[in-house]
């Protein structure tokens, strides 16, 4: 709407000569000036372009030499590659010493736990053996509770031979009666 109006009043009013020459020449040397700036900004577009293109040859020629400088050293053996592998050659073997020692070592102390194992069992047996001996071998033991209670509470009770020829022993381990 504005651009209407404002056209239909430019239409309306008598032209001058002398103002269209200086619109004219205002836009042209608008135009000029666009011109000159985007010759400017080309002119910029191949500085720059160039300036890209020699970094890239640059880098090519840094990336080039960096290869050949790898192939080098890739091709030649440090100096103390043979040290190192016989270190680690005495490792491995050290490592496999140390192997064998640890599988000894943990099958001896599951010896030594198994031999302190019997070991305490052995005791016990012992100690219940001693125990029902002093019991049998007591005066009053048949009557005696405690003496009872120990031959009795053994989940591993012992056979007693017959210290007194007129008890008798059983084929039930719990159970001795006397005679007569």
């Amino acid at each position: 709407m504005l651009v209407r109006e404002a056209r239909t009043e430019s239409i309306a009013r008598p032209l001058e000569i002398n103002e269209a020459e200086k619109m004219v020449k205002v836009a042209i040397d608008c135009v000029l000036e666009q011109v000159q700036k985007t010759k400017d900004m080309l002119n910029n577009v191949a500085l720059d372009e160039a300036n890209l293109e020699a970094k890239i040859e640059k880098r090519k020629l840094e990336l080039e030499r960096s290869q050949k400088r790898l192939q080098t050293l890739q091709s030649v053996r440090p100096a103390f590659m043979d040290e190192y592998e016989k270190i680690e050659e005495q490792l491995q073997k050290q490592y496999s010493i140390y192997l064998e020692k640890f599988r000894n070592l943990t099958y001896m102390e599951q010896l030594l736990d198994d031999h302190r194992r019997t070991e305490q069992e052995m005791f016990e047996v012992k100690q219940l053996r001693n125990a029902q001996q002093d019991c049998i071998s007591s005066s009053s033991w048949p009557y005696d509770r405690k003496c009872l209670n120990t031959l009795c509470q053994s989940s591993t009770l012992l056979v007693v031979e017959p210290v007194l020829s007129d008890w008798q022993f059983t084929d039930n381990p719990g159970s001795v009666t006397p005679l007569g």
